[in-house]
């Protein structure tokens, strides 16, 4: 799904292929699929990817069968790890602006029903976790982590991105590829590059507070995988170029 979302983007095969490929073996995606695939990133990298495709395709054609495609896969990446539901502000990455985001939801309201039927998949997708919960405890929603949670005022900027203790960069140094991929875009008003950037800014200072930046025992920083079909763009970018 990713190589099939650069592919609409206008990227060459050749091209996709290359950045396919570094973003399996170039950075921690191949571990965590093969050596720790109890964790949840590797299918959160999974469902971001078929959202932002069918997104991109509900938003520019209004599309029914991708409104619920997007729709069921929104529910499922926010089912499997609720901080993930942010992905929603980096739509217009893949739409080419937040013009043309606008025009694609101003389209959709014309198609109310189908546009109800995908807020329903999504929130009954949702559900589930609240509905076990419900089940198990009696309570709706409950708090897994119990004292542990996010300092959004002193987010660990430098360490998440450039410490020996799991900076993304330092054990994913072909992403600082992507980053310069993506600023350069940026700079030439490639459409949805700007806000590509703000979005990596975003993730980066929501995964930055919490309190343990490191996340644990892991290899390289996890918490960054299932946005990997953002940096994929700005490495498409580079490799065009």
């Amino acid at each position: 799904f990713l190589a099939k979302l650069l592919l609409q983007l206008g990227f060459k095969p050749r091209v996709v292929g290359l950045t396919v490929f570094f973003i399996i073996f170039g950075t921690n995606l191949f571990y965590y699929t093969i050596y720790e695939p109890s964790m949840s990133h590797v299918y959160s990298f999974c469902s971001i990817s078929v959202f932002l495709f069918y997104a991109r395709k509900a938003l520019l054609t209004s599309n029914t069968r991708a409104v619920l495609l997007a729709s069921f896969s929104l529910g499922l990446t926010a089912l499997i790890r609720p901080v993930n539901g942010i992905v929603l502000l980096g739509v217009p990455v893949v739409v080419g602006g937040l013009v043309e985001t606008l025009t694609g939801i101003e389209s959709l309201f014309h198609k109310k029903k189908v546009l109800f039927t995908g807020a329903l998949v999504a929130v009954l997708v949702m559900s589930l976790q609240p509905l076990v919960y419900l089940i198990q405890t009696g309570k709706p929603f409950v708090w897994s982590y119990q004292e542990e949670g996010f300092n959004f005022l002193s987010p660990e900027f430098a360490n998440v991105l450039f410490s020996y203790r799991k900076g993304l960069f330092i054990y994913c140094p072909v992403l600082m590829l992507a980053v310069v991929g993506i600023i350069r875009g940026a700079s030439v008003r490639k459409p949805g590059k700007l806000e590509a950037g703000v979005f990596l800014l975003l993730i980066s200072w929501v995964i930055a507070s919490w309190w343990m930046w490191f996340y644990g025992g892991c290899y390289g920083h996890r918490a960054f995988i299932e946005f990997y079909p953002f940096f994929a763009l700005g490495l498409a970018y580079i490799f065009s170029h």
